[in-house]
């Protein structure tokens, strides 16, 4: 649909999107410096999963 009506939408080439939402700086601060969040991210990075 999107190439036949020109709409020139852009499709990202992914399965999924994941977002977190914090409530302060802080939090964010806190999640983001956990080693096992860190470990977690390094995990889902591009080129990081084979199937």
């Amino acid at each position: 649909m999107n190439a036949r009506r020109n709409r020139g939408w852009v499709v990202d080439d992914h399965d999924m999107t994941v977002e977190f939402y914090f409530s302060t700086f802080a939090d964010l601060a806190k999640i983001t410096n956990d080693p096992e969040f860190q470990k977690l991210q390094q995990e889902e990075e591009p080129g990081s999963c084979y199937v």
